[in-house]
């Protein structure tokens, strides 16, 4: 995700220097900013985002869309990789919550990860078998 991050900041970057470039005139070999560019660019940097208008704020949530974008997808893959864990971990067996061993609250608050069907809990026999094979120690 870090990486993906890091390329849209460099392409927001790198477009807004395109786009400054382009409002750039030539004199003597040098890029200058033209004046009309340099007092609008400078109101906006030191305005406040609540205050910009509607048409800035709409600029930035575009901008901003596009790294809520990044984000989603990577909770898309972090659920999918939850499920695939679930899957194998249920996989395992299961045992109904009138069937659990006696647990310490520290190992029962552990074992809470449950799912219910058809209004029964049923806990992974795998992790019930581990903290069960922890007591004592």
């Amino acid at each position: 995700m870090k990486e993906k991050l890091a390329k849209l900041a460099h392409e927001q970057w790198s477009g807004w220097m395109k786009y400054l470039f382009s409002k750039c005139v030539t004199k003597e070999g040098e890029l200058v900013i033209p004046q009309w560019a340099v007092e609008r660019w400078s109101k906006q940097a030191r305005t406040h985002y609540e205050a910009l208008s509607k048409e800035e704020k709409d600029s930035d949530r575009t901008e901003a869309d596009k790294f809520i974008a990044v984000f989603k997808e990577h909770i898309e893959q972090l659920q999918a990789e939850i499920e695939r864990l679930k899957d194998i971990m249920f996989s395992f067996g299961t045992i109904y919550e009138d069937d659990l061993p006696e647990l310490t609250n520290e190992q029962f608050a552990i074992a809470c990860y449950c799912s219910k069907v058809d209004g029964v809990r049923l806990y992974p026999k795998i992790i019930i078998q581990a903290l069960t094979n922890m007591k004592g120690k």
